[in-house]
């Protein structure tokens, strides 16, 4: 009983208040380090869900790199991740099972680094035992090096054709493609981009007229900021071949140039002018770089010349084609967007030059229901032993490449020069700007040379790129590369 004297102290208050504040504390700092040390510290108590679900998605990424000139595959890395969702109540208990060893003697796995809550333990060849935590997590992680056996998902081959016809220069691109999975797969949001390379000392694009192309796939899109053809399909099948065909008008660089000096007196201005001349004073005044056609080297000899066409070897005619806005050859160019500055010729540290890049081809797209890696699951068990509730597991597989990840490196057998000799030699002579300032419309840039002296060509450049110890990897030819079922093929052109 609380007496009215000791209203007048209250020592013994403070005392039991002390007391209690120091069992709080210690029931507290016990409970955070039993929450440490116990196994399942990833997952409180409690967690209840009316429908149980439980997500896998097994995600991989590739880094693939095709060399034209050598026929061959010098880079193919795979970097893969099991994410999961765990939306499951109580303590579940799971088994995951997989086709593959995880045996680090006999894996194919590099650099696995699993989550905290698998049971390394338990970790036997090919199951993965685990408590989930709540919500997403990532279950494991991998690389795959040694991908010798495996063949490309897709191989894309350019050809580009420089030719005369009824008194124009023209620039034909071709573009074949071949999927190599099974046709039960499908390959999503593909898209490629092909460098526009015109390899002429003085023949330039002719921006005042569209861009022609032909394709039964997709669609096919001129993109300034980069100088690329994008050629867009939604979905592509296994084991399908197919083609595209861009077509773009050349000019002369005196053509060019009288034609600027023409609207110049006029006021009026074109695409041409646009693109070649005004960009270029609007990026100097910047401080940066002009825009401009990106030219290979000046070197004529690199070009294929089997002799005088009319541009008709392909079997098309011009009048087939449609143009970049979808409709018929006659309708105007659109839009002209931004361009990027040029890239200079340099060599980084690894020794490979930097705009190589500018000679690629770049593949992106996403493969579903299907691992490169072949990787796929045997089984999954799930067990509560308190809740015993129905559960729902879902997988899903999926291959992702993007940006220039997927990618193939241009060689000398792509580029073809179909004009007549003589036609070549009188353009050449005729065709160049001899007054003024020709510097607004660049000119090729010379070969670097090397530390010995030698100038290196362009075929130079692509053999030095990716030094990745391609001696043990077999040839791999476009034009013989056997598909699933080749004879059941679907023509797609």
């Amino acid at each position: 009983m609380i007496k009215p004297e000791d209203y007048h102290d209250g020592s013994h208050f403070n005392a039991q208040i002390d007391e209690v504040e120091k069992t709080v504390e210690t029931e507290i700092n016990s409970s955070i380090s039993r929450t440490a040390m116990t196994k399942i510290s990833w997952r409180p108590k409690g967690i209840f869900y009316n429908k149980n679900e439980f997500f896998v998605n097994f995600n991989e990424y590739l880094k693939f790199k095709y060399n034209h000139k050598v026929h061959k595959v010098i880079l193919n890395q795979i970097s893969g991740e099991i994410k999961c969702k765990s939306y499951l109540s109580g303590m579940p208990y799971l088994k995951l099972g997989l086709n593959e060893t995880l045996n680090r003697q006999k894996t194919i796995f590099n650099n696995i680094q699993y989550h905290q809550c698998v049971d390394l333990n338990l970790l036997n060849d090919n199951t993965v035992e685990f408590i989930p935590p709540d919500g997403e997590f990532s279950l494991l992680t991998y690389q795959i090096l040694n991908t010798q056996v495996l063949q490309p998902l897709i191989l894309v081959k350019p050809q580009y054709r420089i030719f005369k016809k009824k008194d124009q220069y023209k620039l034909r691109i071709k573009v074949d493609i071949v999927t190599t999975f099974k046709r039960k797969f499908n390959m999503v949001d593909l898209k490629m981009r092909i460098p526009l390379v015109v390899r002429h000392p003085v023949l330039y694009t002719d921006f005042n007229k569209s861009m022609k192309f032909k394709t039964k796939l997709g669609e096919v899109v001129h993109s300034l900021d980069d100088e690329t053809i994008i050629w867009k399909i939604e979905k592509v099948q296994g084991s399908m071949r197919g083609e595209m065909l861009a077509e773009f008008d050349l000019i002369t660089e005196k053509d060019l140039w009288e034609s600027h000096l023409e609207n110049q007196e006029r006021v009026r201005q074109e695409h041409n002018d646009l693109y070649y001349f005004e960009l270029g004073t609007e990026f100097t005044k910047l401080g940066h770089n002009k825009p401009t056609t990106r030219k290979i080297e000046n070197s004529q000899q690199h070009y294929h010349h089997p002799g005088g066409g009319d541009g008709s070897s392909d079997g098309i005619n011009g009048d087939d084609f449609d143009n970049a806005s979808g409709d018929r050859p006659n309708g105007k160019t659109t839009q002209i967007r931004a361009e990027t500055e040029r890239s200079k010729r340099r060599r980084n540290k690894a020794g490979v030059m930097d705009n190589d890049i500018e000679r690629m081809v770049t593949v992106e797209f996403q493969l579903q229901n299907m691992l490169y890696s072949g990787l796929k699951v045997d089984f999954l068990s799930i067990k509560e032993d308190q809740l015993k509730l129905q559960t729902f597991p879902w997988i899903m597989y999926c291959v992702f490449c993007r940006g220039d990840d997927y990618s193939f490196i241009l060689s000398d057998e792509e580029f073809r020069n179909e004009i007549d000799e003589e036609d070549e030699k009188v353009m050449i002579e005729t065709g160049r700007w001899l007054g003024g300032d020709s510097s607004i419309v660049a000119q090729p840039e010379p070969a670097e040379e090397n530390s010995s002296g030698l100038t290196e060509d362009f075929s130079t450049a692509l053999d030095n790129v990716g030094e990745i110890s391609v001696s043990d990897r077999a040839n791999l030819d476009f034009e013989e590369y056997v598909v699933e079922d080749e004879d059941d093929v679907q023509p797609v052109v």
